[in-house]
């Protein structure tokens, strides 16, 4: 070759000779087509640039090796200095602005040497006729998955196919999208072997299809069952212990960012697609579950910084609130061996994030897992109280709060019940319930049940599990305010159709079911208190009630005073059940005069009141006795003069549970009225004297 020739003489000339070339040079023309993009060379440089040989077959002309380059800007000291051959040297012409928009004549519109020209197409590629080369890859066996991003929207999932299967063949393939049925522009494909993607990989990769530039990577594969054994965790959140030791090496840092980047990926698949399970089997703080192990695990190697930027890369652009719940939900395993303090209030920093999710329209799907979440809300923050918080610093005051904002976003919501986040309201009611109760708000409890009732919500609808929480609550809110026959219809509802197999809650439900029957005349069972294990509280009462021994009675209560007073029963049982002892006596004095011939059913006040001594401690007197028996009396007739009351021939002492309360109401505008109207004029000189 002749280096003194002009560079146009010479491009002339190259030219010439490729069309007369045999097809099996066509590789290497493809080679020098490739070069005109390139910036041209200086030639007092004498740069040297050489290429591969080739061996001929076609893995050789598949193989798209870049040329070699040596010179000044790409030589090291090091290598070997070789001596270019004139005829392979390739001196490149500048190309002017105006003629690099020209399309270049290319026999085959494909793949050559491994590159991709500009105007390949996918989108509509499911709609031609595939190109088959009859090319023929073996390589490794088991599939492999790649990611390819940068698509056109247009594209779907049988142009993918039908671009890619020319590099081997396709297992799945699957353009994601997202819930309103729109591309992200990116598809998973799966080849049945190694060989193929890899092949994919180093020719489509940064190629420009449909205007896009494509990015082609390795994508970790589906992941298949795997049996977990639960290891030992420290954790307030569950009690075993673990202990991170070794040391942390390069090939360990590439499959914990995998496996990070795989958890947020599955996530954001779950959110995608709606999927209730995934959710709840993902996000969870159960240390016996297989994504929590892998987690903890994976976190001992990983800083908050870099675990943001794995959770942002993956979610942040399907959706922030999601991204930063993630991120928050990664801290809770993070800090889950600290103190309880610091476990909560990172936890509720979660639960905010994830009332955000919640808060977005159709995430009806996440109701189940919201609800999980509430109740381990409501579960650590009366564990942190334990520890001596009181006041304004008890947790329970925050979790009352961040459950109220769920009660509210579950009350607004009007679809249909079986696409609304109303499923869980009846749940997130009963946790409120049990905090304010907790923490004695009972004024709280009111307001619930009003916007319960306001709102249209009813409980007869919901799993009967529900039902019995909420009866459960509102009869021990009735039995508060003292209305006890409210308070024993809902207590009994909930005894009733609590499940046999839940022995604990229903002895629960017994702790203040009992006291509310009691008063109202209902006893119950030796051989219900034989089976909660209740004898010892309740059945010497029971007796000492029939017997009307007050001091026993009395006495009773204040042996057993610490169970009383936890279950709030014991001012019932001392106020209103030693009224129960005061009829059951009179009622044995009546019937052992009438045993001794008395055939008038008289008793004197004299006769009670030594009665009410020997039974009692207390210094009754004879008007003490004439209020009790006044008291008393529903039907019968009281002599003061002669300190006797009268007492029906027929069932004088009626059952308890028949006897009609009767209840005082006073009207403060009709009391006003007749002092106002009705009393008679004070007499002049009286009311000198008391302006005096």
């Amino acid at each position: 070759m002749d280096l003194d020739s002009s560079l146009d003489d010479l491009i002339k000339k190259r030219k010439g000779n490729n069309h007369n070339k045999p097809r099996k040079q066509q590789g290497k023309n493809n080679a020098q087509q490739q070069t005109k993009s390139r910036p041209a060379l200086n030639v007092k440089s004498r740069a040297k640039v050489t290429k591969p040989q080739r061996t001929g077959g076609i893995n050789s002309r598949l193989s798209a090796s870049t040329p070699t380059v040596s010179g000044p800007l790409f030589t090291s000291k090091n290598q070997p200095k070789r001596i270019a051959d004139p005829s392979q040297i390739i001196i490149t012409k500048a190309i002017p602005p105006s003629q690099r928009n020209k399309k270049t004549h290319i026999d085959q519109p494909s793949v050559l040497a491994g590159r991709l020209v500009s105007n390949f197409s996918i989108r509509g590629r499911s709609s031609t006729v595939a190109n088959t080369s009859g090319l023929s890859i073996r390589g490794e066996s088991g599939p492999t998955l790649i990611l390819v991003t940068g698509l056109d929207p247009g594209t779907n999932d049988d142009d993918v196919k039908c671009a890619f299967e020319q590099f081997g063949s396709i297992l799945s393939c699957e353009v994601l999208r997202d819930r309103q049925g729109r591309s992200f522009g990116e598809a998973e494909i799966e080849f049945s072997s190694k060989t193929a993607a890899l092949d994919c990989i180093a020719k489509l990769d940064n190629q420009m299809a449909d205007g896009h530039y494509l990015r082609v990577i390795l994508r970790e594969n589906k992941p298949k069952p795997t049996i977990f054994k639960p290891k030992p965790i420290q954790s307030v959140i569950s009690t075993p212990s673990y202990n991170a030791s070794g040391k942390m090496y390069a090939d360990q840092i590439a499959p914990r960012y995998d496996i990070r980047q795989n958890f947020a990926t599955q996530v954001r698949g779950a959110y995608i697609n709606q999927n209730q399970i995934t959710f709840s089997q993902l996000l969870t703080i159960d240390v016996n579950n297989p994504t929590v192990i892998q987690l903890l695990e994976e976190l001992v190697y990983t800083n908050e910084d870099q675990a943001q930027q794995i959770v942002d890369a993956v979610l942040e652009d399907t959706s922030v609130p999601l991204s930063k719940c993630i991120a928050n939900y990664l801290q809770v395993l993070r800090h889950s061996n600290e103190s309880i303090a610091l476990v909560f209030e990172t936890f509720a920093t979660f639960y905010t994030s994830l009332t955000l999710v919640f808060k977005e329209q159709d995430s009806y799907y996440l109701v189940s897992v919201v609800c999980s979440f509430s109740s381990d809300l409501v579960d650590l923050a009366l564990r942190a109280d334990k520890t001596g918080l009181k006041g304004r610093d008890r947790k329970a005051n925050t979790a009352v709060h961040l459950l109220s904002k769920v009660f509210n976003i579950m009350l607004v919501d009007r679809s249909p019940m079986e696409t609304s986040k109303r499923q869980g309201i009846v749940h997130i009611t009963n946790l409120s319930f049990k905090v304010y109760f907790q923490l004695n708000n009972m004024r709280m409890c009111k307001t619930l049940m009003s916007n319960l009732r306001t709102g249209g919500v009813k409980v007869p609808l919901f799993p009967i599990a529900h039902q019995v929480t909420f009866k459960y609550y509102t009869g021990r809110y009735s039995l508060y305010h003292g209305q006890l026959k409210k308070a024993s219809e809902n207590l009994l509802f909930a005894f009733e159709r609590c499940q046999a197999s839940q022995w604990h809650n229903k002895r629960v439900i017994l702790h203040h079911l009992i006291p509310t029957r009691i008063i109202l005349g209902y006893f119950p069972s030796i051989e219900l208190l034989q089976k909660y294990k209740l004898t010892e509280r309740y059945l010497g009462l029971i007796q000492t009630i029939r017997t009307g021994n007050m001091r026993g009675y009395l006495q009773h209560l204040e042996t057993h005073f610490e169970y009383f007073y936890h279950h709030l029963t014991y001012l019932l049982l001392k106020e209103r059940g030693i009224v129960l002892v005061w009829r059951c006596l009179i009622k044995n004095m009546h019937t052992q005069k009438l045993k001794l011939g008395a055939k008038i059913p008289v008793l004197e006040f004299g006769d009670c009141l030594k009665a009410f001594q020997v039974a009692s401690d207390e210094p009754y007197t004879i008007y003490d006795m004439e209020c009790i028996l006044v008291s008393l009396v529903s039907q019968g007739y009281v002599h003061h003069t002669r300190q006797r009351v009268v007492l029906s021939k027929v069932n004088a002492f009626p059952p308890i549970s028949q006897v009609r309360v009767y209840t005082e109401v006073y009207n403060d505008e009709v009391i006003q009225d007749h002092m106002d109207h009705a009393q008679p004029q004070v007499p002049e000189d009286i009311q000198e004297y008391m302006n005096e």
